[in-house]
């Protein structure tokens, strides 16, 4: 009588041993350990462990305040842009609109943003899922311990009850998967910040340039009215030709439709940045910053590095393969893959997690759900390898085309803008002392502007190239 009492202790502890073992490899979600109060184990009279009581703490309403405040932080913390406290309204736009404030705008009224944040949110209600998990490891807990009864009492009522409760670490299993699925939703909403800001970015950059653009085509019709001038007075004292004054007209035409086009472009621009901070279609943005000269000294394999490892795109894919593999976990367990990875109630108001087919194993192993979320998981894998390559192809030719720009932006700016100052020098000292007329002059001021509007180009081409290989990685180059 000793020995049965003997090994049927011996063969409870294994049990026990084995649960707790399964439970410890998988620790819960980060939620569930926050909210997880563990009660120290006890020894029965029969000196028989038991298992730890594990009671899920009751969620107060302002019980996800910190996953809350983790989930405003993602838009803060977008690795391209900090945002600062700013109560710009919208019609202090008209006077000053810097590009730190329309991008602190448009984080607070962007559409896909809160879209994405209220679906985010939204994720968080996925932890309601296992809020009563500590009642269905309350009845596991109790179905160990009427484990203790012997003989064939004990072995029917094993053979029963081992069917209809979910070990600790399946469940374990089911909280890491919500992890993954709110992780994801982060990801999303980082995604549409990241993008957010980019967009706005360049569209101001492009509106600036456009403003700029316009400037330079006046100044350049202006310039061809007076050279015309000049070469109509030649003409009437028969110094000049008159297919020159027909050059000069068609200049002006051309430079008048350019100005047209510029200021389209700059509404254009305009009307961009007023759907991305969702604010009234007729706001004109007024007092923009100065076009800067972006710098960009990196070295394109630990950049192309870092793209791999921050690229929001590229953890998405990330996030949603682990969830899948933690799927399949449960589906090798003879559960059916639930992406939800919640707990339901029968009628009779006990938890299961049972698939229909459970009773024929042979089903469970080889179901077909099965075998095509694993080879959904085999392509998603190829997906990200496919995505690292055409990530490090797109940054590759965003970083040409930035030196690209930038060459040019060094050629005129310091070689060929003061040689072309240099002629127009000389062009005034040589018609000062009647060397000769005034269309020289006008003609080395019209190269000028011609050669700015060149530079201006590149500049723009510059910080447009640098905002995509910003977006390209996740965060500021410096």
């Amino acid at each position: 009588m000793c020995s049965i009492l003997l090994l049927t202790a011996c063969s409870q502890s294994r049990v026990v041993n084995t649960l707790q073992k399964d439970f410890d490899q998988h620790k819960y979600s980060e939620y569930v350990k926050a909210n997880l109060q563990t009660k120290t184990p006890v020894t029965t009279a029969s000196n028989i462990p038991q298992m730890p009581t594990l009671a899920l703490a009751k969620r107060q309403s302002n019980g996800s305040r910190k996953a809350r405040a983790n989930l405003n932080g993602v838009i803060a913390n977008n690795g391209l842009f900090k945002p600062i406290a700013d109560n710009t309204s919208v019609e202090t736009l008209a006077k000053k609109a810097s590009l730190n404030t329309v991008l602190n705008m448009a984080l607070t009224r962007n559409l896909d943003i809160k879209s994405a944040q209220q679906q985010a949110q939204a994720s968080l209600s996925k932890y309601n899922q296992v809020e009563y998990l500590s009642d269905m490891l309350a009845q596991y807990e109790a179905f160990t311990n009427e484990l203790a009864l012997t003989g064939s009492a004990k072995a029917s009522l094993s053979k029963n009850k081992s069917a209809a409760y979910p070990s600790p670490g399946l469940n374990a299993i089911k909280s890491s998967i919500i992890d993954e699925s709110v992780k994801y939703s982060r990801l999303k909403l980082k995604q549409t910040t990241q993008d957010t800001i980019t967009n706005a970015r360049i569209a101001y950059t492009e509106m600036q340039t456009a403003q700029r653009e316009m400037v330079l085509q006046s100044r350049l019709t202006s310039q061809y009215k007076s050279l015309k001038e000049e070469l109509q007075n030649n003409y009437a004292t028969n110094t000049g030709g008159l297919d020159d004054i027909l050059q000069a007209d068609i200049e002006i035409a051309a430079s008048q439709n350019k100005r047209r086009v510029a200021k389209d472009k700059r509404d254009a621009q305009q009307a961009r940045l007023n759907a991305l901070l969702n604010i009234p279609t007729t706001t004109r943005f007024g007092g923009l910053d100065k076009l800067g000269k972006a710098s960009l000294i990196a070295n394109r394999n630990e950049i192309t590095q870092q793209a791999h490892k921050h690229r929001v795109e590229i953890a998405l894919l990330e996030s949603e393969l682990a969830k899948m593999q933690r799927v399949i976990q449960l589906s090798e367990r003879q559960l059916y893959p639930d992406l939800d990875a919640g707990f339901s109630r029968t009628q009779n108001g006990k938890f299961t997690t049972k698939p229909k087919i459970k009773t024929n194993n042979f089903f469970a192993r080889n179901d077909a759900y099965l075998e095509e979320t694993k080879q959904k998981a085999k392509a998603l894998t190829s997906k990200i390898a496919a995505l690292k390559n055409t990530t490090s192809d797109e940054l590759q030719q965003t970083l040409s085309n930035y030196q690209s720009h930038q060459s040019t932006y060094t050629l005129y700016r310091n070689n060929v803008i003061p040689k072309a100052k240099a002629s127009l020098d000389i062009a005034r000292n040589a018609f000062e002392t009647g060397e000769s007329d005034n269309v020289k002059v006008i003609k080395a001021q019209i190269a000028i502007t011609k050669y700015r509007l060149l530079l201006l180009n590149a500049q723009s081409g510059m910080e447009v190239s640098r905002y995509k290989a910003e977006r390209l990685i996740g965060f500021r180059l410096k």
